[in-house]
């Protein structure tokens, strides 16, 4: 379940190359490469052991916080677990599936083998630099909005 909620949390987002920014598109920014987690936020505030919590990034363990998510013009996705794992015996690629656009491109959606639920991602920033995107996930028994924030690995 962990990986479940944690690829919810992470899942669906990535970008780019480019050397005219402006005039590539979407698919090609996401999967110019893979993209690395660098903010988690959830909102409203998730109780976890007695405290609230609304920067998940924070403490998210060290192991998970380098894991890869691969968004490939082939529309498969992949997540690795990069340089560390949090359990040695775990493969290195945890959860593979399919992803794809709304038709204007601005809801990015992803099917896994570790999440059976289609999350839909709102696209709120997406550069050569920088993806955030947007999900509403049931986490703890209730809706919450995630936004999450990757960039180029």
């Amino acid at each position: 379940m962990k990986k479940s909620i944690l690829f919810a949390l992470l899942a669906v987002s990535l970008p780019f190359s480019c050397k005219d920014e402006d005039n590539a598109s979407k698919t090609k920014l996401l999967t110019a490469h893979c993209w690395v987690l660098i903010e988690g936020t959830v909102a409203p505030a998730a109780v976890i052991n007695g405290v609230p919590v609304t920067d998940f990034y924070a403490i998210l363990p060290l192991c998970d916080r380098d894991n890869l998510t691969c968004l490939l013009e082939n529309g498969n996705v992949y997540v690795d677990e990069g340089a560390s794992k949090c359990d040695p015996n775990d493969p290195q690629v945890n959860s593979s599936g399919t992803w794809w656009f709304n038709s204007d491109e601005t809801v990015l959606f992803a099917l896994t083998d570790t999440n059976p639920d289609t999350i839909p991602s709102e696209l709120l920033e997406l550069s050569a630099n920088r993806l955030r995107i947007r999900q509403t996930v049931e986490l703890l028994g209730q809706p919450r909005q995630v936004t999450v924030t990757y960039q180029p690995e």
